[in-house]
């Protein structure tokens, strides 16, 4: 299917609220390399057209945002005015009229790649080096686990007696079942 499109920028992200209205968020390339300018437009009105036997979707589509705080990686809008996206330099925005304005929602120095809405109050960025935050009223840093000691428990199955060695001494507890 071809669709009607502003510009010929690189789409980064998109999200659908509704049937009817996306956004897609762009980068204008110089010298085949991301550039400086990050845009939002939103598309509507779609509307299928055969007339000329090509198949094609035609839309609206209106630049909504000129200048994006950053390169946005990827994006989720809650319904046509509420939503979030999560960019390269590491923050995450959110926009309460649209897209028209961002608010930095939280401030960090990894690149962030993805994000992930399991319910409307709940959402988890991921992004380079293992970096997983949960996005509640704020967002909480999920560092990466602690290596585990290596335990060595026999024999198995075993009878009245059970040996539990450890390579080293942990605090925590121990959950026998049968």
């Amino acid at each position: 299917f071809e669709v009607d499109f502003p510009n010929a920028n690189a789409y980064t992200a998109v999200s659908f609220p509704h049937p009817d209205t996306g956004f897609v968020f762009t980068n204008a390339y110089e010298n085949f390399q991301p550039g400086a300018l990050n845009q939002l437009v939103r598309v509507t009105d779609f509307v299928y057209d055969d007339s000329d036997l090509s198949d094609s979707w035609r839309f609206s589509s209106e630049i909504v945002n000129e200048d994006m705080p950053g390169f946005i990686n990827d994006a989720f809008f809650l319904n046509t005015q509420v939503g979030y996206a999560v960019s390269e330099n590491g923050n995450i925005y959110k926009t309460i009229n649209g897209g028209k304005d961002w608010t930095v929602d939280y401030e960090g120095d990894t690149p962030l790649n993805a994000l992930f809405v399991i319910e409307e109050e709940t959402a988890f960025a991921v992004g380079d080096n293992g970096v997983i935050l949960k996005l509640t009223d704020r967002p909480t840093p999920v560092r990466e686990p602690a290596f585990a000691a290596e335990v060595h428990i026999y024999p198995n199955p075993a009878g009245e007696w059970l040996t539990i060695e450890m390579d080293s001494p942990r605090t925590g507890s121990l959950r026998i079942c049968d």
